[in-house]
């Protein structure tokens, strides 16, 4: 079977791009839910840490973050506590920043779900030609690709 060159040549720039923001992902999740730790955990929060807070409610969490997810909903609460406005939570500070690290957690496995399903390349069964789709619409055999070795069946 002979693949398409320039299809196998998309689908490997789609995954270095899905890999590359799955990093980026990482790296904002990982600084929000330590922030919040931090911030939860000291009776005077530091006003860069604030500032820093801020920044990713207000920018860089757009786009990584799970639209009307997890995290966005953990942030909101956050957020409200931590300017004393009456809406907020009466739970526990810390209890806040733990509900927001799981919900990172939870959208970063989410997020490594989804890349492993791209890098799925029919290993239980390696003589599977047809393309099948992952829930990314990139084909399983994608994986393959690497290993030239298939390439040319």
């Amino acid at each position: 079977m002979a693949i398409n060159l320039r299809a196998a040549e998309f689908l490997r720039q789609k995954l270095t791009f899905d890999t590359e923001r799955h990093e980026r992902r990482r790296t904002l999740l990982t600084e929000a839910k330590v922030l919040a730790a931090r911030l939860a955990n000291t009776t005077s929060p530091a006003a860069a840490d604030v500032r820093r807070f801020d920044e990713l409610y207000d920018a860089d969490l757009i786009g990584v973050e799970q639209l009307h997810g997890e995290v966005e909903s953990q942030m909101v609460e956050f957020r409200k506590r931590l300017r004393g406005e009456p809406s907020a939570s009466d739970e526990p500070f810390n209890q806040l920043a733990l509900r927001l690290a799981t919900a990172c957690e939870n959208e970063l496995k989410a997020s490594e779900d989804a890349l492993l399903e791209q890098h799925d390349c029919g290993a239980r069964d390696p003589e599977h030609r047809h393309v099948t789709r992952g829930t990314k619409g990139v084909p399983r055999w994608f994986g393959r690709l690497a290993g030239t070795q298939d390439a040319a069946r």
